[in-house]
């Protein structure tokens, strides 16, 4: 789970710890996942502090993951988020935010398209918007993180 230091990512985590799975948790600030790992348990988690907007960084944590995993991976939960604003960018409009809303259209396609690529292999991909939740960079959002995951855990299962 990227991103798993605080909201959705951190929800998610959890969630899927409370569902069986072992998580490896990932982001930028180790001691919020380490925080999390604590509150998971940490025979439950394996902490990767790294940081997604950095490609030494993501070449870095696909090596780690692939050797604690010896490369098999059940569900990868790609969470980051950077401006108080959701995914939801793609979609809705404002003012200011041309660049971030053209980066969630394209990690939109860019998932569709992958999903379409990847689904003769027998791997599903889903997109998955929370949409105004509350987090860290949007503390007036309107929904708790834990109010969402379910439906991201569903799709793990």
């Amino acid at each position: 789970v990227t991103g798993a230091g605080s909201g959705v990512g951190r929800a998610i985590a959890k969630v899927l710890a409370e569902n069986g799975f072992n998580i490896i948790l990932t982001g930028r600030r180790e001691e919020k996942l380490t925080e999390v790992a604590k509150e998971i348990g940490e025979e439950k988690t394996y902490v990767i502090p790294s940081d997604v907007t950095s490609e030494q960084s993501v070449r870095e944590l696909r090596k780690k993951i692939l050797e604690h995993t010896g490369g098999k991976l059940d569900v990868l939960v790609n969470n980051v988020g950077g401006v108080p604003a959701t995914s939801g960018m793609a979609h809705f409009f404002m003012e200011g935010f041309g660049p971030y809303s053209a980066s969630k259209a394209g990690v939109e396609a860019l998932m569709k398209t992958v999903a379409e690529e990847e689904k003769k292999h027998g791997i599903e991909v889903h997109l998955f918007d929370p949409q105004n939740v509350i987090s860290e960079g949007n503390p007036q959002g309107e929904k708790d993180p834990m109010e969402v995951v379910g439906k991201v855990v569903e799709m793990a299962l």
